[in-house]
């Protein structure tokens, strides 16, 4: 009856809010020691090429502030210090002291195994070494994953316009609609290159600002080629021509405590009408979800036959609406690679990265920027964003 539904309801917004501080916990755990890790190799960077230019470490430390636990070994204290978010490598005569004169630094530059009486080269190299030993380890990681090969979730290269299902706060783009796409249409290729997925979709239009792309689509029995000209997105930076996946609305995971197990749903159930709207995609379903409904009559189809339920929703400003139901999406498998092929995807992959980051700067110079915060991120954004790819990679 309603009253039990309603209770059921109260208990999933507890439930709901205690996995929402879960999921804070682990992106914050992982995050630091993401960037830990990042920071640690970098560091190692520069107190390796240090060592192999003869200058002292002074100290290597995982952390700042005080230290909590080290030791000492050849004149080098090694430790590990409270506040995990970083690290450094302190070299002799690396910082100045406010009150250095001209004959301390005289003097500096002179002493054997200091930073300051190195040579031009050598004080390069040391410098480098630290940006230079996170590419030799994103090198190793890409090459790991080429060798072990990966499992991702994606959507197909079906398509729906934008514009027809545009939510509050999306920027529309118009770009496919103008060359004559269709929801419902598959793209199968983009300037010849077939696309296996959406992902290979977007990565090609999302590099491609106003570039005229030529389109080969499927359109039921009919093939057509469009060209379509991706449009820059303001605030975001990349290019958009308007489109988002299409997904079958088929359940693939229902929570445990969630609105969904209130309202009866399980994985492989099929959602056919939303009070009363037809559910053709999963886009359908979040288009119905932004208009923060209280209640939803559900039409459903379980193994062919078709049933019916309510599902209650309660919206907050700290976790929005949750319906704990997960939709089924696509599952690509990645090729394995030998050693050889694998280090030469990891070196292709590792330079692809660092394009990108290049023609980021490049983007932001040309668009100009208002606030430098929107775009780019100090450690405490980096942190979120590792624990956040971190929790999802692990939840799935």
């Amino acid at each position: 009856n309603w009253q039990e539904s309603s209770g059921k309801s109260t208990r999933n917004i507890t439930s709901n809010r205690k996995a929402w501080l879960m999921d804070i916990i682990m992106t914050v755990f992982f995050g630091i020691f993401g960037l830990s890790l990042l920071i640690l190799v970098h560091e190692l960077g520069h107190y390796t090429a240090a060592r192999l230019c003869a200058v002292q470490v002074e100290t290597f430390s995982i952390g700042f502030g005080k230290k909590i636990w080290g030791f000492t070994h050849n004149g080098i204290n090694y430790q590990v210090s409270w506040f995990l978010l970083g690290g450094y490598c302190k070299m002799k005569g690396e910082m100045f002291k406010p009150d250095f004169t001209e004959e301390d630094f005289k003097k500096a530059k002179e002493e054997k195994g200091s930073f300051l009486a190195s040579t031009s080269l050598k004080k390069i190299f040391i410098v480098a070494a630290g940006p230079l030993a996170n590419l030799l380890f994103a090198l190793i990681i890409f090459s790991i994953i080429a060798i072990v090969g990966f499992t991702f979730e994606t959507s197909g290269t079906k398509i729906i316009l934008q514009p027809e299902y545009a939510m509050e706060g999306d920027n529309i783009t118009t770009a496919a609609m103008d060359a004559g796409l269709k929801t419902g249409d598959k793209i199968c290729a983009i300037n010849g290159k077939d696309m296996e997925h959406f992902n290979d979709i977007y990565d090609v239009v999302s590099r491609s600002q106003g570039k005229e792309l030529l389109f080969r689509i499927r359109r039921g029995d009919d093939v057509l080629r469009l060209p379509v000209t991706p449009q820059e997105v303001p605030g975001e930076y990349v290019s958009r021509i308007g489109i988002y996946p299409w997904d079958d609305p088929v359940i693939a995971l229902v929570k445990e405590g969630s609105p969904g197990a209130a309202a009866g749903l399980e994985a492989g159930d099929i959602l056919l009408t939303i009070n009363g709207n037809p559910i053709e995609h999963t886009t359908a379903f979040f288009y119905i979800l932004s208009g923060k409904p209280d209640r939803l009559d559900i039409a459903y189809s379980r193994s062919g036959v078709k049933q019916n339920t309510v599902m209650l929703l309660s919206w907050t400003e700290e976790t929005g609406i949750e319906t704990g139901i997960r939709f089924k999406r696509l599952q690509f498998r990645s090729p394995k690679y030998n050693l050889f092929t694998a280090l030469i995807r990891g070196a292709e992959q590792t330079i692809e990265v660092l394009g990108l980051i290049v023609q980021s700067f490049a983007i932001l110079f040309r668009v100009g920027v208002k606030d430098v915060s929107d775009v780019v991120a100090g450690p405490i954004r980096i942190t979120q964003m590792v624990g956040q790819q971190a929790v999802s990679g692990f939840s799935k």
